[in-house]
């Protein structure tokens, strides 16, 4: 029965496709090449976030210029942020924002216009083993909005700070962005502005324990000076 149902309905397209005049095909031909440019230059972008958030060792991620080292970032998070343009259009993102989610207070994020540490030429890096032999230069955002470019690839290192304050409550920390387009169906339920219709991203990070675990670092990181100090006063 469903057999016949399509061969029915088959040929009921074929018959009416058949009927049609050259000016009806130019016509419709024309619509669907319409269609087709919408939509292949509609505004979409690829997102990609690190599964994890990497708990930075105290000190291991500075900021330096021509060989010096202008600070470092004590307790430092990073997570990584992957977006694909395959448009032929800009796109332009805002509203990139760490914060607490059991408050939505905003936490520090590194960009190369909040800290005062970063000058002109100085770069990122994170210290990757224990011996500070390895090390990698990590590409921090310009500034919590920006474009991204047509047929791009876009990565960014996201520096998240949290403060030395023990009293703080806070066991994740979420990420989020906007990008300048209009969605009504999902809306970011944490947003600050009025901008909630935008389309957004976010992922949010677990970092159960991070007080006991600094703790220990600060203890290890002391012992290490005292022995160290020990050491030079002998010689």
């Amino acid at each position: 029965m469903l057999k016949l149902v399509l061969i029915s309905i088959i040929s009921s397209i074929i018959s009416f496709l058949l009927k049609l005049k050259i000016s009806d095909w130019l016509s419709t031909f024309a619509i669907l090449i319409s269609l087709y440019t919408l939509w292949k230059n509609r505004k979409h972008v690829s997102i990609d976030w690190s599964d994890n958030i990497e708990e930075a060792e105290i000190g291991s991620v500075f900021s330096a210029n021509n060989g010096q080292i202008n600070g470092t970032y004590e307790y430092a998070y990073i997570a990584t942020l992957s977006v694909i343009n395959p448009s032929p259009n800009d796109i332009g993102f805002f509203d990139l924002r760490a914060f607490n989610p059991k408050t939505n207070i905003n936490l520090p994020l590194v960009t190369r216009r909040a800290f005062p540490m970063l000058q002109e030429d100085s770069k990122i890096y994170h210290i990757l083993d224990e011996d500070n032999s390895n090390y990698a230069q990590l590409d921090i955002p310009e500034r919590k909005f920006g474009i991204l470019k047509a047929n791009s690839f876009n990565r960014f290192d996201l520096i998240v700070v949290l403060p030395e304050d023990e009293k703080i409550d806070l066991d994740r920390i979420n990420i989020s962005f906007k990008i300048s387009k209009y969605f009504f169906l999902k809306r970011d339920s944490f947003a600050l502005t009025k901008r909630k219709k935008f389309t957004f991203s976010g992922k949010s990070y677990s970092v159960t324990g991070w007080k006991e675990r600094r703790k220990s670092q600060v203890v290890t990181l002391r012992s290490q000076e005292e022995s160290s100090e020990n050491n030079s006063s002998k010689e």
